[in-house]
């Protein structure tokens, strides 16, 4: 059995007023959330690997712990975003490792959660000379900066986790 890796980023659940500001589809933050964790679970399996780009949830933390991640298939990495709160997404076991951004050279990509400056991305190449694409969140429904840029948020991803084969195909494909 092969355990999968997805990607997602700026999920905020619990996050009542993201929903005026870039999700007008939903009528409440109840609504958001049953759809987010549909989609989750449609793609990542139990054993699955999740590369979470940060802002997983804002607003009510023991809602979140108790009601919703246990709920999200798979094992969540967070690449921090300015909404969480490390301490305690630690400490409950809701991810399980966290990094500030993730070169993955295979892929040629950079992981983070903004968009990042051109010239850190030689990090993310097999020869780490040369660019990598940033697959990033943060900019919700807005188009990523000129160059190099994946915005892989909720709002441009169909509110569903991306797999590794899709990020690595988006990233060959950039520029082509």
């Amino acid at each position: 059995m092969t355990n999968d890796t997805w990607f997602v980023s700026d999920t905020h659940f619990g996050h009542k007023n993201i929903i005026k500001y870039c999700r007008p589809e939903f009528t409440d933050v109840d609504q958001m959330n049953e759809h987010m964790i549909e989609q989750w679970n449609s793609v990542v399996k139990p054993d699955d690997r999740v590369i979470h780009c940060g802002d997983i949830m804002f607003g009510n933390k023991d809602y979140f712990a108790y009601n919703i991640f246990p709920r999200l298939n798979g094992t969540i990495e967070l690449i921090i975003g300015n909404h969480d709160n490390v301490n305690f997404l630690v400490g409950r076991n809701i991810v399980r490792r966290v990094h500030v951004w993730m070169p993955i050279p295979s892929i040629e990509v950079v992981v983070s959660h903004i968009p990042l400056h051109e010239s850190q991305l030689a990090r993310g190449s097999k020869d780490r000379k040369s660019g990598a694409v940033n697959i990033c969140g943060h900019i919700y429904e807005k188009d990523p900066p000129e160059g190099p840029y994946i915005n892989i948020c909720p709002e441009k991803a169909g509110y569903t986790p991306l797999h590794i084969d899709e990020i690595a195909k988006m990233a060959k494909s950039y520029g082509e």
